[in-house]
């Protein structure tokens, strides 16, 4: 629980609907969320045929928001949907992003031209709304960087790299284009010191913090079932690797996630 007054966690990657088909209650984790001191979550799109699931979610609990893509391993099953119907798909009052979309070279490669198309009509979207796009890159980050630095040469474009886990080169090319590095309960992992030093030295302002559950649950809880109060687990070890208190932490977590997630500040916290 965070103390009164001070600012609470945000969660800016997770998946509620995936946790509901799988048989959790929304309200309970919702709840569970709050009493760990979890006071923002975005639950991410993947599949534009499944958003009414998210717009539930979003609409009925306050501090949820969620956001409007196709991930890249999904884009051959669904089709490749069109930047004008992303567009309008965007248009909802609690959308707070674009994506997630990207490049998934580790499990669909054979997809790859598709996933290109799908990734493309993306960021057309991103900078025709302005809404933050929300990047999936597994074993693709140097085609994915290239991707990005041709999408924004087109326009301005806002841009996260969510569950961060590249290299300090990737890292280092990601910052140059004014991209924000997300990481997630790999930042625990025993093995994953690299990345707890590329954690170290990123600009406060380029930081969010995420768990994608219902995956990459943090230690204490890696083998299990991720949710949204992990992220605290998270924070604790990002906050150690940059030698700061968790309260200073969260108020640079709070800023940065309502700046890049702008959309939020006008729904102020429902």
């Amino acid at each position: 629980m965070v103390p009164e007054g001070e600012r609470g966690w945000c969660d800016s990657h997770c998946h509620l609907d995936y946790l509901v088909r799988g048989g959790e209650e929304a309200s309970e984790v919702v709840a569970s969320a709050r009493e760990a001191g979890v006071d923002c979550m975005v639950t991410i799109g993947t599949r534009c045929d499944r958003l009414g699931e998210l717009e539930a979610l979003s609409h009925n609990f306050s501090g949820v928001y969620m956001s409007v893509g196709q991930h890249p391993c999904h884009v051959a099953e669904e089709g490749v949907v069109s930047a004008s119907d992303l567009e309008v798909l965007c248009g909802g009052v609690k959308v707070v992003a674009v994506g997630e979309t990207g490049l998934d070279y580790f499990r669909t490669r054979e997809h790859k031209a598709i996933q290109e198309e799908s990734f493309e009509n993306h960021m057309v979207v991103a900078r025709r709304t302005g809404l933050p796009l929300v990047i999936h890159s597994r074993s693709s980050g140097d085609d994915m960087l290239s991707k990005v630095k041709e999408g924004m040469e087109e326009g301005e474009m806002l841009a996260i790299w969510h569950c961060f886990d590249g290299s300090v080169a990737e890292a280092e090319r990601a910052l140059d284009m004014g991209m924000m590095l997300s990481f997630s309960g790999i930042l625990t992992y025993k093995k994953r010191e690299d990345l707890r030093e590329i954690a170290s030295w990123v600009a406060a302002d380029r930081l969010l913090l995420e768990t994608d559950s219902p995956y990459l649950s943090p230690e204490p809880y890696r083998g299990k079932t991720n949710r949204p109060s992990h992220v605290v687990h998270t924070g604790g070890v990002l906050a150690g690797c940059r030698g700061i208190s968790e309260a200073s932490l969260r108020e640079i977590l709070w800023e940065n996630t309502h700046r890049i997630f702008w959309r939020m500040r006008g729904e102020g916290m429902g």
